[in-house]
């Protein structure tokens, strides 16, 4: 008797596949990152100098590591965390990334050193007059010299014995140095320092 030929299997059938979009990849980016005054933020237990990664797809308000970087406004991160209570840190970011907002989730967070609230206030004043319309800023030097802006992103600064600066508009900055001296400012995210 004749062998018969198996008779071929079909073809599977196949799904056209999607490319997966992969999460950005992150260089490392330096950002500032708000804590509760035990170190842990969302009930993760976090420590200076140490480095944490996280698994999974990264995404912005689910999954990652949280902090503003920052090319963003320093108190952007009393957004999240208030001023009193709270304790703020520089960190770096790395790795898979995605940013929402003033905030960036990464895979990958070192905690740096810890920022005292001066030292947002001076980054504060710092960012501002970075960015600052020269045409909006006033500066002033002298014996009771005075300074002052009106504008967003506007900044006033004045050095001298009883000088004074303010500055009004959101962004905006006033710095004063020098004995008996006084700075003010008022707006969304404006910042004031007076030496």
């Amino acid at each position: 008797m004749a062998k018969r030929k198996p008779k071929p299997e079909p073809e599977p059938e196949t799904a056209p596949v999607a490319p997966v979009a992969e999460a950005e990849a992150l260089p490392v980016v330096t950002s500032i990152k708000g804590f509760r005054p035990d170190w842990t933020c969302r009930d993760f237990q976090f420590e200076l100098g140490k480095t944490y990664t996280v698994s999974g797809p990264i995404e912005a308000c689910a999954n990652g590591f949280h902090a503003c970087p920052t090319d963003e406004h320093p108190f952007s991160v009393f957004e999240y965390y208030p001023a009193a209570g709270s304790r703020f840190a520089e960190v770096t970011q790395s790795g898979a990334s995605d940013r929402a907002g003033d905030k960036l989730a990464s895979a990958s967070i070192t905690i740096g050193v810890e920022i005292s609230l001066g030292d947002l206030v001076a980054r504060a004043v710092k960012w501002v007059t970075d960015r600052a319309d020269k045409a909006l800023s006033n500066f002033s030097n002298g014996y009771s010299s005075a300074a002052s802006s009106v504008g967003d992103s506007s900044a006033a600064s004045s050095v001298g014995y009883s000088s004074a600066a303010s500055s009004v508009g959101d962004s905006s900055a006033a710095s004063s140095v020098g004995d008996s001296s006084a700075a003010s400012s008022v707006g969304h995210r404006s910042a004031a320092s007076s030496v």
